[in-house]
């Protein structure tokens, strides 16, 4: 069994039903957030519409897909969930765009206004997003959003769900030393399994502003495990966002990246 592993849609509905339709006899995981969009060609209804035909039945798969919630599907879930915190993290990182595009159109709405609207006109997309797990780990592999706190004991168990839709540089690297205050060596992967998350786009992280996926391996982490960080920044704004489509055996080894650029 091979994975198809691709974060961070933000919108990009080319990317998704791409890897519906061609990779569905492999094992799919999708590490989140698929709203928000910094694009103006984008819409948020067209991926609305993609995820109920998913939910109805429309795709088939030879594995179910696996589903990975993103830090922008927890906000829109919070939103509908009359969770005011969460309702204006969502709004605040581009939710009343995304509302816009999906029909909502009330002045200065209240947290119950946004709640009924997507409860009562997008049932099938919540269904969706509830069923994300925060971390998925299987024999050879773990897959996140964001990251895992690998200072714990057990990574896995003791990252806190915020974390783990929200880490970043505590995730990605150690702390620089007084005696070296420039190195950001990678962080060492306590878990002995590769890990691939999303959730920040690699042209962020990477000297090589044109490798599509970021990889992480410490000197001390078990040999033949990596850390992915796949996130292509779709729709973010920039000229050359993308959804990478990575591709990995069973076995943990990588061995291949396409991409679907955004729509420009």
């Amino acid at each position: 069994m091979d994975y198809t592993i691709a974060s961070d849609f933000h919108e990009n509905v080319e990317a998704l039903r791409f890897i519906f339709e061609n990779y569905n006899d492999t094992q799919i995981v999708l590490l989140g957030d698929y709203f928000d969009s910094l694009n103006p060609k984008s819409n948020a209804k067209d991926m609305a519409d993609l995820i109920t035909d998913f939910e109805n039945g429309k795709f088939h798969f030879k594995y179910q897909p696996l589903l990975v919630r993103g830090n922008h599907d927890d906000a829109l879930l919070g939103a509908a969930n009359m969770d005011i915190v969460k309702g204006m993290e969502f709004l605040q990182h581009g939710g009343s765009y995304t509302l816009q595009d999906l029909g909502f159109y009330i002045p200065n709405p209240s947290p119950e206004d946004v709640a009924s609207f997507l409860q009562d006109q997008y049932p099938e997309v919540l269904d969706f997003i509830q069923k994300h797990e925060y971390v998925i780990e299987h024999e050879n592999i773990i897959f996140v959003h964001g990251g895992l706190d690998l200072d714990t004991a057990n990574p896995v168990e003791d990252t806190t769900h915020e974390d783990m839709m929200w880490l970043r540089n505590q995730y990605y690297f150690e702390k620089p030393s007084w005696k070296n205050p420039k190195v950001h060596a990678p962080k060492h992967n306590t878990t002995n399994k590769s890990i691939i998350s999303g959730h920040t786009p690699v042209e962020y992280l990477n000297a090589d502003k044109s490798a599509n996926i970021l990889l992480l391996q410490n000197p001390n982490d078990k040999p033949g495990t990596f850390r992915a960080v796949i996130d292509g920044g779709s729709n973010s704004g920039e000229p050359e966002g993308r959804v990478n489509i990575v591709k990995i055996h069973e076995n943990g080894e990588l061995f291949g990246v396409e991409y679907v650029p955004d729509n420009h």
